[in-house]
């Protein structure tokens, strides 16, 4: 997508104040797993069945320590771009939350920022409302992270908003990963958020 000098430098500095320290710590953390360890994973009919939709959840449960968190990057590595696995048009987000980071690292609202951020990187005109609405908070409000800041309330609406912008011509995969270490509560309410952006149109 093309933008004028003035949006696209607007667009990367919405892409700089989304951005948090330490966004892809606990991924790369993860010990990634041996090639035959997770291959089951690729050739499991539930997964195929996910990976040919538009938009589906597949939840992968198991009790601590049992691996989901490297087969759930062994599953991101697989669809991602430069892979054989990997569907044309597909555009993949991923957040791990880690339980024992900094807040953003287990928040809701670390995981809006940093799936809005990587939705802004790769379909910018689908967040153009965000760039919209981050230079004139800018603009009106002042310097952000000092004179304001974003909600949650508010991050979850643009994501909500741009899913159908996407859907029109690409594929969505969104990799979640222990969401049980953002609290019961929120794990919950982001379970059910997610189970509404399946339904939007």
């Amino acid at each position: 997508t093309l933008f004028p000098y003035t949006t696209l430098f607007r667009s990367i500095d919405c892409l700089k104040y989304l951005y948090f320290k330490d966004m892809e710590a606990r991924k790369y953390e993860i010990v990634p797993a041996t090639e035959t360890t997770c291959e089951w994973l690729l050739q499991h009919n539930t997964f195929r069945h996910w990976t040919l939709q538009n938009r589906g959840l597949l939840w992968i449960k198991g009790n601590p320590g049992t691996g989901k968190s490297t087969i759930m990057k062994y599953a991101l590595q697989k669809m991602s771009p430069g892979q054989p696995a990997t569907q044309s048009k597909l555009v993949i987000l991923s957040f791990f939350f880690h339980g024992r980071g900094s807040d953003l690292q287990h928040t809701p609202l670390g995981f809006y920022r940093s799936i809005l951020y990587q939705i802004l990187d790769q379909v910018p005109s689908a967040l153009s409302d965000l760039v919209s609405d981050f230079r004139k908070s800018c603009e009106v409000k002042g310097e952000p992270g000092d004179k304001w800041d974003w909600h949650e309330t508010e991050l979850r609406a643009f994501l909500k908003s741009s899913i159908p912008k996407i859907l029109e011509y690409y594929s969505i995969r969104i990799f979640a990963d222990a969401l049980d270490e953002s609290g019961e509560t929120a794990a919950v309410e982001l379970v059910k958020e997610f189970q509404s952006l399946i339904r939007s149109e």
